[in-house]
């Protein structure tokens, strides 16, 4: 994973926006929640795992160039633009049988 995250960090553009993919094959970039925000999770729920703090420690620049972008793309703390998926995974909807 520690690599993985490498190289996850190595494809972030400057101004923190994270790819779909990674390594980035696609070459598509934007902040789009929950696939772009593997960058502050990933760290996180290994470091919980493990106890292992260089997880936080060498994703932590990577982590807060992408809180930075995100806030960008938002009002009053709810996403306002950008390219989201949305919630194309509910399982919310009454499904007719």
């Amino acid at each position: 994973m520690k690599k993985w995250l490498k190289t996850l960090h190595d494809d972030q553009l400057e101004n923190g926006e994270i790819p779909h993919v990674s390594p980035n094959v696609l070459q598509w970039y934007h902040t789009g929640a929950m696939w772009s925000d593997v960058i502050t999770m990933a760290p996180w729920y290994l470091y919980r795992m493990y106890g292992d703090k260089s997880f936080l420690e060498d994703n932590f620049e990577a982590m807060r160039k992408f809180i930075a972008r995100r806030e960008q793309t938002m009002q009053d703390g709810l996403i306002a633009s950008g390219q989201e998926y949305g919630d194309w995974l509910a399982l919310d909807k009454e499904i007719l049988v």
